[in-house]
């Protein structure tokens, strides 16, 4: 059976391999490792996350703009659950002990990790999969004004929010314009923004607002969304005008407040080679999802690191100057030896890193061959606006849209749920969640 966190673990009694995170990369590695312990039967596996849960991230737009008609605690429940699976679920009946707790402080030389709960744990092979929080980039009151696209948490904010502030115009009898604001075309940025007019529809036929009075809008930093080429881009911007969003790229976000932001577009710069003043935008709400940054306990560390503060690692993901800590997923900087591209921070990318390091570990402590980890993205499909997804192969450079990208794309999220679940539980959660999904078109 498996462990529970509340087991008193000695920093002595046991070799450990010790993993920091249970995202998609820390996930994979526990899992992995678990299958090959006969390999390695002196050693413990021990995985920390300060959540309980693992949370399929892709997913978080679907509950950030979930309409309910009567907001309760039970149906936040089961919106939670389509994205959350308990991790002790996950590990029961495997030689893994969980621990629900935080790293605080990293000893590296006597290859001792603090927790805040559970106190000094050596390990003989650290893991660092982390995953990464949200970037301000400094911009002031940015932090303080915006809501974050991140975790459950922050999801079912948005989502209640909004619901809460059109409650609050329809009491008040306000008529006024509305302003809600994307910050960031990626894909947590283009998927929210594709399901929002659709929310947005929905409160203001709940609250008897005139919908002719909401504008939403999407400001994307660079001249592309989602970063994986021009025409990818057009038919994603194509689809989102359609929807009712408003899309400006080349455009800036210098500063937040309450009520307003800074914004500052560049396309004007050539050729006329001139930076446009900065202009004011009425805002009541503003979704962050302009990019991230690894964790922040990296930065205390002495890793060699990029100036995001990821970790530099080599081929095989081990952490440069140190050859008994391996990163993967959002935490490692990670250059192919080929391509010269950087791993870009996919769920697909930390996944397949995870499994890596899981074989290296083994590999390491067995006498066997490290693998070098080879970036290999086998396609991008990007929901946007209703059952409707565009997709791009992994080399290519055409874009295709339509029902079936969106079928792909669901079944991306169930063969996902297997690989870590047992099949008929992960087929029943994800019908779940589909059903719940679905609903919200």
């Amino acid at each position: 059976m498996g462990f529970d966190s509340h087991v008193r673990i000695h920093p002595v009694s046991k070799k450990k391999i010790l993993i920091l995170g249970a995202g998609f990369a820390g996930l994979r590695v526990a899992l992995d490792l678990a299958k090959q312990k006969s390999k390695i039967p002196d050693h413990e596996i021990v995985l920390v996350d300060k959540r309980d849960v693992h949370i399929y991230t892709p997913d978080l737009y679907e509950i950030a703009t979930a309409f309910i008609p009567k907001i309760a605690e039970e149906c936040l429940s089961q919106l939670k659950e389509t994205v959350a699976i308990k991790i002790r679920t996950l590990i029961r009946g495997k030689p893994i002990t969980f621990l629900q707790d935080k790293a605080v402080k990293w000893d590296p030389a006597k290859k001792i990790i603090t927790l805040r709960k559970h106190g000094k744990l050596s390990y003989d092979y650290l893991v660092l999969a982390l995953g990464s929080v949200s970037n301000y980039y400094n911009i002031p009151g940015l932090e303080q004004f915006s809501y974050p696209l991140k975790t459950v948490k922050h999801a079912i904010g948005i989502q209640c929010d909004l619901d809460h502030y059109f409650q609050y115009l329809w009491k008040e009898n306000r008529k006024k314009a509305v302003n809600l604001v994307i910050g960031g075309g990626g894909a947590t940025g283009v998927e929210f923004g594709g399901e929002l007019p659709r929310y947005v529809d929905k409160l203001c036929q709940k609250y008897q607002y005139p919908r002719e009075k909401v504008r939403i809008t999407l400001i994307q930093a660079t001249n592309e969304l989602v970063g994986a080429g021009e025409r990818f881009s057009k038919r994603i911007q194509k689809r989102l005008e359609k929807a009712g969003v408003a899309v400006k790229l080349n455009t800036l976000i210098t500063s937040a407040y309450a009520g307003e932001i800074s914004v500052r577009n560049f396309s004007l710069i050539p050729p006329f080679k001139k930076v446009p003043k900065e202009a004011k935008l009425f805002c009541d709400m503003l979704i962050w999802a302009g990019g991230v940054k690894p964790h922040p306990f990296l930065l205390r560390q002495k890793l060699k690191a990029e100036k995001t503060g990821a970790i530099e690692v080599e081929k095989n993901l081990r952490a440069k100057n140190f050859s008994n800590v391996f990163a993967a997923g959002d935490m490692a900087h990670f250059i192919d030896s080929k391509t010269k591209k950087i791993a870009p921070l996919l769920a697909q990318v930390a996944f397949a890193q995870g499994a890596v390091v899981a074989h290296n570990i083994v590999a390491a402590l067995t006498g066997g061959d490290l693998k070098s980890y080879r970036l290999k993205i086998k396609g991008v499909i990007i929901p946007v606006a209703g059952k409707y997804a565009i997709f791009k192969a992994g080399t290519g450079r055409r874009a295709y849209g339509g029902f079936i990208f969106w079928i792909l794309r669901r079944l991306i999220d169930l063969y996902y749920a297997m690989s870590i679940m047992p099949p008929l539980k992960a087929f029943a959660k994800w019908w779940h969640a589909t059903n719940i999904f679905v609903k919200n078109d």
